[in-house]
């Protein structure tokens, strides 16, 4: 799946992040995690999305 970084960075930054880098490079692979789920029969993205967020706050 192709998504551009740069456009996912500036729509990041136009929602107030401070850091729109980060955010966008979450969102990136929040994407990339749904979109290989596609192929799972069960692939409890709920747990994993919780697991990545927050991974992402600790950091």
């Amino acid at each position: 799946m192709e998504v551009d970084r740069g456009e996912v960075i500036r729509i990041a930054g136009s929602v107030g992040s401070e850091s729109p880098e980060e955010l966008a490079d979450l969102l990136l692979e929040l994407i990339e995690l749904e979109y290989a789920s596609r192929h799972h029969k069960r692939p409890n993205l709920v747990g994993k999305f919780v697991k990545l967020i927050d991974g992402e706050k600790e950091a």
